[in-house]
């Protein structure tokens, strides 16, 4: 097995077990807040897991602090469109305990993708 399929092997599984751990508490106990808690929070280590990541491969370069502003826009806009697509499926008649997990059921595949 070569680098580039095991950094895929591996992104791949960090965005599923990050889409595991925060959807399914929240659809499978939506009135147990302690559950909810408890994922949010194994999903968030996974999450952080793919920030540092970034930040080792963009770190040693002449224009580091540059890219890593342009990291941080970055995610303030990912979670603005967030923000934005959730009350979209939520004014669709989604659940919102059940509204990461059809988000993530959409935009899984399309990531796994584009990491390929």
């Amino acid at each position: 097995m070569c680098i580039r399929d095991s950094r895929f092997l591996m992104l791949t599984y960090l965005n599923l077990s990050t889409a595991v751990w925060l959807s399914v508490p929240m659809a499978i106990a939506p009135d147990l807040y302690s559950v909810q808690i408890a994922g949010m929070l194994v999903s968030s280590i996974h999450t952080s897991w793919i920030f540092g990541g970034l930040v080792t491969y963009l770190e040693g370069r002449q224009s580091t602090e540059t890219l890593i502003a342009v990291l941080g826009v970055t995610l303030v806009l990912a979670g603005a469109l967030a923000k934005s697509v959730a009350q979209a499926v939520i004014s669709l008649g989604c659940a919102p305990t059940t509204m990461p997990l059809v988000i993530n059921a959409v935009c899984l595949p399309i990531c796994t993708f584009c990491f390929w």
